[in-house]
């Protein structure tokens, strides 16, 4: 439906936006469960916001178990034009079982700051009242998760992750909030962090539990659904015990740990079958850590640049663009066979190779800064 220059009556309008919605795949369906989520929600006692209330500033608390950080150039853009017309209440829930008069903000923190900065001692909130202590975490998600200004993968992880460890059993048990837990204990049983990477700074550093830190929620949740969270915990302990906390800061390149993801992978498929689940392996029990010691000879203690070299190179001898993964497991294992001894070859026997990829290390064809980095590998043989 276009309009254009119209002053039009919503419900005139209804009829033609219904038609177009038509168009969409399972639109009926998707209609139907709204309505009946809607009603059981109702039935539940969930209405809507009981309306806009000022708040004293001393009511007001941001729990940043679920929200993002303030970001301070946020204030001064909000400020540098403000409108009291054009500025909206900030939205907040008042938990009912807390017995208090706090009311968390789930969305419009900004808001709340700049007003307080610009002197109100009370804040414009529009309230929603829940004894479910884990809706500012479902508010923020559903907010942040489907619309324009996306919140970051780290952001919407920490919600699911309070939503778990504060919600009710049934909560425990929603797929995301469960996959979200499982990932966050294979980290912490390894003794990793999992944090954005603007969290780790000299400034905060003590925000880090462990010597050891990831950065990339996308690369750890898709980690999960390829190798699980046993596979995630083998990759850390042995980039661990090969690169310490003084390689790169602490932090574990992402682009050695998908390149082992997808090793694990192509070990277990049962075309090589060098990973079986009857625990008859042909792979030692240490093959990631013999790898990884080679490439560390190739690369120092600063493997984070291998990525952007090998995606040269990848482009160099294929004219196509790289895909992360399985790049990265090829250029690694072209890299551990040109620089192995005899001993690491003999006790790894068989190394997971997708036999079909080259990247060109194999046959010398390399980029300029591919061969600039193998050839100072070369000089320090």
């Amino acid at each position: 439906m276009e309009v254009k220059n119209k002053k039009l009556q919503l419900q005139s309008i209804l009829p033609d936006i219904e038609t177009d919605l038509a168009n969409y795949k399972k639109w009926n369906g998707t209609l139907a469960n709204a309505k009946a989520r809607f009603k059981k929600s109702l039935s539940e006692g969930k209405n809507f916001p009981i309306g806009v209330q000022t708040i004293p500033l001393e009511n007001i608390w941001i729990d940043y178990s679920v929200q993002r950080d303030v970001k301070p150039r946020h204030i001064v853009g909000i400020l540098s034009e403000f409108d009291p017309r054009i500025c909206m209440p900030c939205a907040g829930v008042k938990i009912t079982t807390e017995g208090n008069d706090r009311v968390y903000i789930y969305d419009g923190q900004h808001r709340a700051v700049c007003l307080s900065l610009l002197g109100l001692k009370d804040i414009p909130v529009c309230i929603v009242e829940t004894d479910e202590k884990t809706f500012p975490a479902k508010a923020f998600e559903v907010q942040n998760d489907t619309g324009i200004a996306r919140a970051s993968k780290g952001d919407i992880h920490k919600t699911l992750i309070y939503r778990y460890n504060e919600g009710t059993a049934l909560e425990k048990t929603e797929p995301r909030v469960l996959k979200a837990h499982l990932i966050q204990e294979a980290f912490d049983q390894s003794e990793v962090d999992l944090v954005k990477k603007n969290t780790v700074t000299q400034s905060n550093g003590d925000k880090l539990r462990f010597p050891h830190w990831f950065s990339h929620f996308d690369y750890a949740e898709k980690s999960f659904e390829a190798v699980g969270q046993e596979g995630i915990m083998e990759i850390l302990k042995a980039y661990k015990k090969v690169f310490g906390p003084e390689c790169s800061q602490g932090e574990i390149c992402q682009g050695l740990f998908i390149g082992l993801v997808d090793m694990i992978k192509v070990a277990k498929d049962p075309k090589q079958a060098l990973l079986r689940d009857n625990g008859h392996n042909i792979l030692p029990e240490n093959w990631m850590e013999i790898i990884l010691t080679v490439l560390k000879r190739v690369l120092g203690t600063n493997p984070t640049y291998l990525k952007p070299v090998l995606r040269d190179q990848w482009q160099h001898a294929n004219s196509s663009t790289m895909p992360g993964d399985i790049g990265m497991s090829s250029g690694m294992v072209e890299i551990f066979n040109r620089y192995a001894t005899d001993e690491e070859l003999k006790e790894i026997r068989v190394v997971p190779n997708r036999t079909n990829v080259k990247i060109g290390i194999a046959d010398n064809n390399l980029h300029r800064r591919c061969a600039d980095l193998l050839g100072k590998a070369d000089a320090n043989r």
